[in-house]
This record gives structure tokens, C-alpha cells and sequence, in this order.
């Protein structure tokens, strides 16, 4: 390392790996771009109903607070975008393993896992 070259336990990048990874990237920025411009839309909206509301309350009395459909309605589906965009992707081992175990116990013939022809040349590559 101090030579400057490769790590030998890091394999080069391939580049439609590389791709991949751009890919996933992009989609990635553009889902939290996406929700941060929907979550300001959201406030404005949502502040410029509440205003509405006040102003007329101050001029004909108390009504009932009508914005709070919108605001809790629409809000759900920012809570919604939200989730999807920033919720954990790691999945662990036990997860996996749960998984499959669940799996296993609805599909009978799956205790053991026999690779396929596709499975053994992957493994080669």
C-alpha cells in the first residue's frame, strides 16, 4: 500500500458494475430530491391553508379548523414518501436466514440447496 498500487483484498471494479452502482446512485439523489421538493411544497401548501383559516377566523369568529384534513391526509403521504426514501436497506444475516427458514418450512424439498448449472459457472466467473 505504501507503494501506491491496489489493496490485494479489493477487486477492481468492473465497469458495468460501475454502472450498476451509478445507476442506483442516481435513483437514489433524485428519490431524496424528489421528496425534499414534495416536503416543501407540502409546508408552503399547508402554511398558506393554515393563514387562511386564521385570517378568517379573526374576521367572522371561531369555525372549525378545516385545514387539518389536508394537512394530516396529505401528510401521511409525505410520511409515506419519507419512509420510502430513507428507511434502512441493510439486510442482515439473521434476516436472511429467518427468511429462508420461513421459506423452507412453507415449500417442502428445500432443506438442502442444490445449485443449478447457471449457479456452478456463475461460481467459476
Amino acid at each position: 500500500m505504501a507503494d501506491g498500487g491496489e489493496s490485494p483484498l479489493i477487486a477492481p471494479i468492473r465497469s458495468d458494475e460501475e454502472r450498476d452502482l451509478r445507476t442506483i446512485a442516481l435513483r437514489r439523489i433524485k428519490k431524496r430530491r424528489d421528496f425534499l421538493g414534495h416536503l416543501a411544497v407540502y409546508l408552503a401548501v399547508n402554511a398558506f391553508l393554515w393563514i387562511i383559516w386564521l385570517v378568517d377566523i379573526a374576521a367572522n369568529g371561531y369555525e372549525d379548523p378545516w385545514p387539518v384534513l389536508p394537512t394530516f391526509f396529505w401528510g401521511l403521504f409525505v410520511l409515506g414518501q419519507w419512509f420510502e426514501v430513507y428507511r434502512p436497506r441493510h439486510i442482515s444475516a439473521e434476516q436472511l436466514e429467518q427468511e429462508m427458514q420461513k421459506l423452507r418450512a412453507k415449500r417442502p424439498g428445500l432443506e438442502e440447496y442444490e445449485p443449478h448449472e447457471d449457479d456452478e459457472s456463475s461460481e467459476k466467473e
